[in-house]
């Protein structure tokens, strides 16, 4: 029977060790109910280890502290695992309710007095001793599923209580952690030798990742996505925002060809002052547009109120001048609204290539002033 539990817990850990790696491949930025769910799987593992090395070394390895050590860290890390899902539970529900804080607390209390006594049980050898060199059980072992029944017990009412709230497919999938507990703990009362905690606790495991965390880990990398959109879109505009051209810069290669164009509007602030704030939007988002029409395949970004940067990546000189060309025509036939300037470079010196663009851009503003006879921006 050892051999059979020792292959079990074994497939056991290489299961959750695939839950793990969907969870790491998957999610960058875990929800704290997924960190909890993942702490709850590792303490599985550890379990799951710790059982099949007890089972291997027993009568096998003449350390008699050693056998022990391996058995009680069996135990209690049976102890850790119900209190890192009683965690996860907490923090999956999170409706800010007291009978969760009162779950959390009753949970605490039972498995410390559950740890206090397997650690009394090991040390006195009423849980367990070694006997030659062998796992023998101790009169106190009818009493070791008494604290975690009671805290599945608990469990089993709190989500009765929360059913609504998690829905029909949740509940049944988080009733399942339970429902084999308790059909192990029925087992064990009768043939106690049938150690199946671990194993029970790793199917439930998977269970709950194929039907919940696989979803939440979907709905927590969508959240992240769209966060990451609005931080940087340019809400005016919704073109690119100065952290969307930080970011974009960070990862440019050194070897791209890289061309810039830096466009500051003209007469901003004097719309502004004399027509309105609304009337100044106005004029952005037609910049925009406009900007929009003549790059729509390059990136644009917003990086200031009224200064706008367009890269190409991989443009050849002499297309990008044609560009410019086109780009100086539309900007006059519309009366010079912007002052812009242009520079090609490499992803090495993506900067100097940006601000060679802008120091041309205020040459070509000056312009502008002499020009019109305008003086202000």
């Amino acid at each position: 029977m050892s051999d059979v539990l020792i292959v079990a817990d074994i497939v056991s850990v290489l299961f959750l060790l695939v839950v793990l790696c969907g969870i790491f491949f998957t999610t960058r930025n875990p929800s704290i109910k997924t960190r909890w769910y993942e702490r709850a799987v590792l303490i599985c593992i550890f379990g799951l280890t710790m059982n099949a090395v007890s089972y291997m070394l027993d009568d096998r390895l003449k350390v008699s502290f050693l056998l022990m050590t391996f058995n009680y860290l069996s135990f209690v890390s049976f102890d850790l695992l119900l209190i890192s899902f009683a965690f996860y539970l907490y923090y999956f529900i999170d409706d800010k309710s007291k009978t969760l804080h009162y779950y959390l607390v009753i949970h605490i209390i039972f498995l410390l007095i559950d740890f206090t006594f397997i650690t009394i049980g090991t040390i006195s050898d009423g849980l367990f001793e070694i006997v030659d060199y062998k796992y023998a059980q101790g009169p106190l072992i009818d009493f070791i599923a008494i604290m975690p029944t009671a805290c599945i017990i608990s469990t089993f009412v709190l989500l009765i209580l929360k059913r609504k709230i998690l829905g029909s497919g949740t509940f049944w999938a988080l009733l399942s952690y339970l429902i084999i507990g308790i059909s192990i703990a029925i087992v064990q009362i009768f043939a106690p030798e049938f150690e199946f905690g671990y194993i029970g606790a790793a199917l439930s495991f998977v269970i709950i990742y194929v039907i919940i965390q696989s979803k939440t880990i979907a709905e927590t990398k969508l959240r992240a996505e769209i966060y990451n959109t609005l931080s940087t879109q340019d809400v005016l505009t919704g073109l690119l925002n100065r952290r969307g051209y930080d970011n974009f810069l960070s990862k440019v290669s050194d070897n791209d060809t890289l061309n810039a164009v830096f466009c500051d509007l003209n007469g901003l602030k004097n719309i502004n002052d004399t027509i309105g704030h609304e009337a100044g939007d106005e004029f952005i988002k037609d910049f925009a547009k406009l900007l929009n029409e003549s790059f729509g395949d390059g990136n644009i970004f917003r990086i200031s109120g009224d200064e706008f940067v367009v890269i190409y990546l991989e443009m050849t000189e002499n297309v990008f001048l044609d560009r410019m060309n086109l780009f100086k025509d539309k900007l006059y036939s519309n009366g010079r609204v912007a002052a812009f300037g242009y520079s090609c470079g490499t992803g090495k010196n993506a900067i100097t290539t940006v601000n060679a663009a802008e120091k041309m851009m205020y040459a070509d503003k000056e312009d502008y002033y002499k020009a019109t006879g305008d003086s202000r921006r």
